[in-house]
This record gives structure tokens, C-alpha cells and sequence, in this order.
């Protein structure tokens, strides 16, 4: 039985060969190909990303700005709240010394009241 000789023993470990070969290249490529789709995933997870950090980064600022805007109206506020207490016991304070004046103008007009009776009659006497 021969099997091809010398050219057949070749042909053989040629033929391995190539298929040891083609089976790498197509091993090697494959780990290209899915490192290859990683990187563009992993690119556009970064792209992604970056958009987000521009994006929050932007809401920030945004939001800070309304803050400080809000903190200076707040303030303002409080001063007007303050002035607006201190104008009410102002008015308070001139409340009670109209409301002591009021009273003692009927206290003094019933004196008065109770002398001129008090003069008429001893008048009529």
C-alpha cells in the first residue's frame, strides 16, 4: 500500500498546515473582529458619556446660577420681611400713643363735662 510517497507525506503536512494555518488566521480574526466591535462599542460608550458630562455639567451651572439668583432674592426678602417688622412696631408703638391720646381726650372732655355741671350748679344756687 503506498500511500503517495514522499509528494503524499507532503501534501499532507501541507494540507495541516494550511488548515493549522487558515484556522489561526481565522481564529486571529475573529479576536480582531470582536476586539474591533468592543473598541467601537467602548468608543461610543465614551462618546456617550462625554455627552452626558457636557450635558450635567451644563444642568449644573444651570441650576447653580438659579441658586445664587435664588439666595440673593431670598436675602432681599428677608430684609424686606425685616423692614416690614420694624415699620409695624413703629406703628404699633404710634397705635398705642393715638389710643392713650383718644382716651385722655374722653377723659378730659367728661372732666370738663362734670366741672360745667359742677359750675352751673353752683350758678343756680
Amino acid at each position: 500500500m503506498d500511500d503517495g510517497g514522499l509528494v503524499g507525506d507532503v501534501a499532507q503536512v501541507a494540507a495541516g498546515g494550511f488548515s493549522v494555518g487558515g484556522g489561526l488566521y481565522a481564529v486571529r480574526w475573529l479576536i480582531l473582529w470582536l476586539t474591533g466591535r468592543a473598541d467601537r462599542v467602548a468608543a461610543s460608550n465614551d462618546q456617550q458619556r462625554a455627552e452626558l458630562d457636557h450635558s450635567w455639567k451644563s444642568y449644573r451651572l444651570t441650576l447653580e446660577a438659579r441658586l445664587e439668583k435664588q439666595d440673593e432674592r431670598i436675602e432681599r426678602l428677608e430684609l424686606e420681611v425685616e423692614e416690614c417688622h420694624s415699620s409695624k412696631r413703629e406703628t404699633e408703638a404710634q397705635l398705642a400713643r393715638l389710643q392713650a391720646y383718644v382716651n385722655g381726650e374722653g377723659q378730659a372732655r367728661q372732666l370738663g363735662a362734670v366741672i360745667a355741671a359742677h359750675d352751673r350748679r353752683l350758678g343756680s344756687s
